[in-house]
Formats: C-alpha cells, sequence, structure tokens
C-alpha cells in the first residue's frame, strides 16, 4: 500500500503488517509473494528487501530488520537466504541475518553455477572462482578471461593473451597456458586449440578434456554439430 509516497505492507483483511513505511519494497525475485493464508513466502527466508532514505535493507514479514539499510543494491544470489550486495561500486555477499560471506571489495560478484558449486568473481579487473561451499578462491583474480561449461566446470581461462583449459571442480589447470586461442565443446569433451601463425593465419589443434593431445597445432578445422571435425592439414592445396 502507497501513500504520500510511503509504502507499507497489508494483507487481505487491510490490515497493516507493520507500522514502519518505506520509500521502496520489492520482494527479493520473481519467485516470492503471498500464499492464500496471506503468509509470505519465498526462497531466502521469508524476507522483504526494502530501501529508507537512499540505502536498501532486509526485513521480515513482521517488519523486524534481518539486514540493515546500508547498501546501494541487494539481489537474490539464487542460493536461500544469500544475497548480492553493493556499496558503491563494489559488490560482495552477505547472509540474511547480516554476516557477511564474501567481503564488499569486488568488481562483480556472478551467480553461481548449475550446481551451485561456484561460482565467478572480478576484482582489480581480473577475474577468478569462488567455492560456493566456504566462499574460498579456487582460481585466483588473475585471469582476463574464463568460460566455462557449468555442468562439468570443464572450460578455458586466458592470461597475458594466451589460453589454457582448465577444471575447476578439481582445482587443476589441464595445459599450459601456452595457445593463442581455445574454445572448448563440452558435447564432444574436446577443446579446439589455435597458435597463430604470420599475419592473420593460424594453426589449429584438438586436445581432450584431460588437456591430452588429440591433434598437434598444425591443422585448420571447422567444428560440427557431432562428435566430428573437418580438418585439412596446412601443407595441403
Amino acid at each position: 500500500m502507497e501513500q504520500d509516497g510511503r509504502w507499507s505492507l497489508i494483507n487481505e483483511q487491510g490490515k497493516k503488517l507493520f507500522e514502519e513505511t518505506y520509500s521502496e519494497i520489492e520482494f527479493p525475485d520473481r519467485e516470492s509473494g503471498f500464499n492464500s493464508a496471506g503468509e509470505l513466502f519465498d526462497s531466502h527466508g521469508n524476507c522483504l528487501k526494502v530501501k529508507k532514505g537512499e540505502k536498501w535493507g532486509l526485513i521480515d514479514s513482521l517488519g523486524t530488520v534481518l539486514l540493515p539499510f546500508e547498501y546501494d543494491g541487494i539481489n537474490s544470489f539464487d542460493v536461500n537466504d544469500i544475497f548480492n550486495v553493493t556499496i558503491g561500486d563494489k559488490e560482495g555477499i552477505v547472509k540474511n541475518g547480516g554476516d557477511v560471506l564474501l567481503p564488499i571489495e569486488y568488481d562483480r560478484t556472478g551467480s553461481p553455477s548449475n550446481d551451485n558449486n561456484y561460482f565467478y568473481a572480478e576484482k582489480d579487473g581480473k577475474k577468478g572462482i569462488i567455492w560456493c561451499s566456504d566462499y574460498k578462491v579456487v582460481y585466483p583474480f588473475e585471469y582476463d578471461e574464463i568460460e566455462l561449461d557449468d555442468d562439468t566446470g570443464i572450460g578455458t581461462a586466458s592470461k597475458d593473451e594466451k589460453w589454457a583449459l582448465i577444471d575447476v571442480k578439481n582445482g587443476k589447470t589441464l595445459t599450459e597456458f601456452i595457445y593463442d586461442g581455445m574454445s572448448y565443446s563440452p558435447k564432444s569433451q574436446t577443446a579446439i586449440t589455435r597458435i597463430n601463425w604470420g599475419t592473420n593465419s593460424w594453426k589449429q589443434g584438438l586436445i581432450n578434456k584431460k588437456g591430452e593431445t588429440i591433434l598437434p597445432p598444425e591443422y585448420y578445422i571447422d567444428a560440427l554439430e557431432s562428435d566430428y571435425f573437418i580438418v585439412r592439414h596446412i601443407d595441403d592445396d
């Protein structure tokens, strides 16, 4: 209910759920709402995202403050009771109740992988990967790009303009950072590698998901939709 630019919540009988009013009230995500009994429900411990002055916080359906009003932004982290928060241009992760899980010092904090094992983050212009279980860094913030298959945790990473194959779930770097380009296919479980050769020319090869060489970078390779590739040796006419 809005009155004089201030918002509060009422139930189906028109009774206020709490006396405090706010400049804005939002549900944390699209899964939130009220059930047929007029009870608040969501995946974040029955909470509402509210704005007081210029800052955001969290309250429950009785108006009890769950997260103090000190954030410029609060967004769902897609994990129960966990939120991405912003102060200025920095982001962090907090638990419903105020416990800081990841300090508010990152350029960006991404969403969890499909299995909720890890997530991307950026700090000082570099990318890294953090575990969801304990919020410890599994890949340090030294990469320019990281591209992963969420289901397997295998993918590619680049630093200093060189690429390698990585396995996030096992914390392994599967190849050295020696390639000028690399693209991993979850379907074929292989990666096409590229070595630049002369001006506007390159050589390509194939490696498997363990980082083992299938074809050395001596070919031109066209990836198909299936598990097959068209390859041509660079010496072929």
